[in-house]
C-alpha cells in the first residue's frame, strides 16, 4: 500500500483541489464548532458553581482518563488505521470485501474496548493515583475523582464504535453527520444509505483486520503525544495546589476550538484523499494534497494562535469570570493560553502529517517521533517547573515546544520521502499578514485601555467587540494584498 512514483505516463493529479479541501473542512468545522461551543457552555457552568478548586480539578482529571483512551484507540489510531485499510480494500477488492472488513472491525472492537472499559472501572483508584498523585494531600479529592472516573468510563465503547462509522462515511465523502455525531446510533441511517449492513462476523486471522491491528499498534503511540503530555502536565500541576489543573484545562479548552475547527477538520478530509492516492500509487497527488492541507493549517492557525495569545484575558474572562471563578483565575488561565498558543500550528499540523504516514503504510515513524517527544516533554516540564519555577505556564510552554518539535520532525521525514510541498512562500506571506494583524490589534487594544468601563464582563466584551473585527479585517486585507489564496476571496490576478 506504499506510494511509488511511476516511470510511465503519470496519472493526472487527483487532489480535489485546495478549494474543495477547504469546503469539506468547512463542513467538519461547522459541526465541530457546535460541539466546542456546547463544551464551553458546560465548562462555564462548572466554573460558576465550583470555581477553580477541588471539585473541578477532580472532574477534569476523571474525564481525562477515558478521554485519553478515546483519542488513542477510538478517534486517533483507529480512524487512521481503519480508513487507510478500508480504502485500500475498496480500491483493490471491491465493496463486498470492504463491508466485510468493516463488520470484522466493529465486532472485534466491541470485544476489546468493552474489556478495556470494565478494566478501567475496576482499576480506577490506581489510575487516579498514578495520574494525580498530588491529590492525596487534599482530603477527599482522590475518592471523588475515582467515583467520577467510574461513572464516565463506559462512554468509551460507544465513541469507539462511532469512530469506525465516521471512517466509513468519510471514505464516501460524507463529513457533516459523523463530525456532528457523538454516539454511534446517530450515524446508522447514513451508514445504511452508503451500503453498510451489520453482520455478526469474527475472523481474527482476516488479513484486513490484521492490517488494521498492525497499523493501530504503533499508531496508538504515534497519536498519543499531545494527550499523554497533557497527562504528564496534570501530574506536575497536581503538586502546585488548587487551581493550576483548572487553569490549564480552561486554557487548553480554548486551544481545542481552533485545533478542532482547523487541524482536526483539515486532517479528517485529507485522510481519505491521501489514502486513495496511496492505494493508487499516485505520489504527485499525494504530495499536492498534503501541501494544500498544510497551507490551510497555516492560513487559519497562525492568526488564531496570535489572537488567543493577545486577547486571552478578555476571551477567558467573558466566558468564565463569573461566580467563584475570579479575575486571578482569568489572568492565570490566560498566561497558560499564551503558552499553549505558541504550539497551535504544530498541534494542527500533526493532525495532517501523522495520517499521511499511515496512508504510506508507515505507522512506525510517527510512533518513534512521539516516543521521543514524550520523553522531551517530561524533561522540559522538570526544567521549567522544578528548576526554573515557571509554574503552570511552564507546563504549557513545554507542551507547545514538544508539539512544534513533533511536527518539525514529521515534516522533514515526509518531505525526504515524497519530495517538497512547495508551500513555503505562501506560509511566509501568511506569517507576515499575521504579524501585521498583531501590531494593529495590539495598538487598538492599548488605545482603548483607558476608555473602557470598570465592569469586568462589559469590559471584556467591549475589548473583544472592538479588537476582533479589526484584526480579522486587517489579516484578510493583508493576505489579499500579498496574493494569499483565501477561501471566499480571489487571488490577485486569478481565482
Amino acid at each position: 500500500m506504499g506510494v511509488e512514483e511511476s516511470v510511465a505516463a503519470a496519472p493526472p493529479v487527483e487532489t480535489g483541489g485546495r478549494a474543495q479541501l477547504a469546503r469539506r473542512a468547512g463542513v467538519v468545522s461547522a459541526a465541530v464548532l457546535v460541539s466546542r461551543v456546547l463544551g464551553l457552555v458546560r465548562e462555564q457552568v462548572f466554573a460558576v458553581f465550583f470555581g477553580a478548586g477541588r471539585e473541578l480539578d477532580a472532574f477534569i482529571t476523571a474525564f481525562r482518563i477515558p478521554n485519553l483512551l478515546r483519542d488513542l484507540f477510538a478517534e486517533g489510531a483507529l480512524s487512521a488505521a481503519f480508513v487507510t485499510t478500508f480504502t485500500w480494500r475498496l480500491e483493490h477488492e471491491g465493496e463486498a470485501a470492504a463491508w466485510r472488513l468493516a463488520n470484522l472491525v466493529v465486532n472485534a472492537l466491541a470485544i476489546v474496548v468493552g474489556t478495556i472499559t470494565l478494566a478501567g472501572i475496576w482499576l480506577a483508584p490506581a489510575l487516579v493515583t498514578a495520574i494525580a498523585p498530588g491529590f492525596a494531600d487534599i482530603p477527599g479529592k482522590v475518592e471523588l475523582t475515582v467515583t467520577l472516573t467510574r461513572i464516565m468510563f463506559p462512554f468509551l465503547l460507544l465513541v469507539a464504535l462511532a469512530a469506525v462509522a465516521m471512517g466509513i462515511l468519510n471514505t464516501r465523502h460524507i463529513f457533516g453527520v459523523p463530525a456532528a455525531a457523538s454516539a454511534f446510533l446517530v450515524q446508522v441511517p447514513s451508514l445504511w444509505r452508503v451500503g453498510f449492513r451489520y453482520r455478526p462476523l469474527l475472523a481474527l486471522r482476516d488479513p484486513g483486520l490484521r492490517q488494521v491491528a498492525r497499523l493501530m499498534a504503533p499508531a496508538t503511540i504515534g497519536a498519543a503525544a499531545v494527550q499523554v503530555n497533557v497527562f504528564v502536565n496534570n501530574n506536575f500541576a497536581s503538586y502546585l495546589g488548587n487551581g493550576p489543573v483548572s487553569w490549564l484545562n480552561v486554557a487548553f479548552r480554548f486551544m481545542q476550538l481552533p485545533i478542532g475547527l482547523f487541524g482536526v477538520a483539515i486532517g479528517t478530509v485529507t485522510l481519505p484523499l491521501v489514502s486513495r492516492h496511496g492505494a493508487r500509487g499516485d505520489t504527485r497527488a499525494f504530495r499536492a494534497t498534503v501541501g494544500q492541507a498544510l497551507e490551510l493549517v497555516a492560513l487559519f492557525c497562525l492568526p488564531a494562535a496570535a489572537g488567543l495569545a493577545l486577547m486571552g484575558v478578555p476571551v477567558i474572562g467573558l466566558i468564565y469570570e463569573h461566580g467563584r471563578f475570579a479575575s486571578r483565575d482569568t489572568a492565570a488561565a490566560a498566561q497558560a493560553l499564551a503558552g499553549y498558543a505558541l504550539g497551535l500550528a504544530g498541534y494542527a499540523g500533526i493532525k495532517v502529517l501523522a495520517p499521511a504516514f499511515y496512508a504510506l503504510d508507515d505507522a512506525r515513524t510517527p510512533m518513534r517521533v512521539s516516543v521521543l517527544s514524550m520523553a522531551t516533554n517530561y524533561a522540559l516540564n522538570w526544567l521549567f517547573v522544578r528548576r526554573l519555577g515557571f509554574g503552570h505556564v511552564g507546563l504549557a510552554l513545554a507542551t507547545s515546544a514538544v508539539a512544534l518539535g513533533n511536527f518539525g520532525l514529521l515534516f522533514v521525514v515526509l518531505r525526504r520521502r515524497i519530495g517538497g510541498f512547495g508551500q513555503a512562500a505562501a506560509v511566509a506571506r501568511i506569517a507576515l499578514a499575521t504579524a501585521v494583524m498583531v501590531a494593529v490589534a495590539w495598538g487598538v487594544d492599548a488605545g482603548l485601555a483607558g476608555a473602557l468601563p470598570a465592569g469586568r464582563t462589559l469590559r471584556h466584551a467591549l475589548r473583544l467587540a472592538a479588537v476582533v473585527p479589526v484584526a480579522v479585517a486587517v489579516f484578510w486585507g493583508v493576505c489579499r494584498a500579498l496574493g494569499v489564496a483565501v477561501p471566499g476571496l480571489r487571488r490577485r490576478g486569478r481565482a
